[in-house]
């Protein structure tokens, strides 16, 4: 079952910010795609199997502070 995790992250604007975090992601067992809608600080991931709590821990290993989406 396919399912979609969002999060705010700050620091989205930065120079190589989200080719960082495609590149870590894209490496996560069970994530299809990595979006982002940078007007709105917002990180969409889908995928099937995803666990909120372990991608949130991830993007935070990488140096970005993630809020609730």
């Amino acid at each position: 079952m396919e399912n979609r995790v969002t999060f705010i992250v700050t620091g989205l604007s930065a120079a190589g910010a989200q080719q960082k975090i495609r590149e870590k992601l894209y490496g996560v067992s069970g994530v299809d795609t990595v979006d982002f809608n940078q007007d709105k600080n917002q990180l969409v991931i889908c995928g099937t199997e995803l666990e909120r709590a372990d991608l949130a821990d991830r993007i935070c290993d990488m140096g970005f502070e993630v809020l609730e989406g």
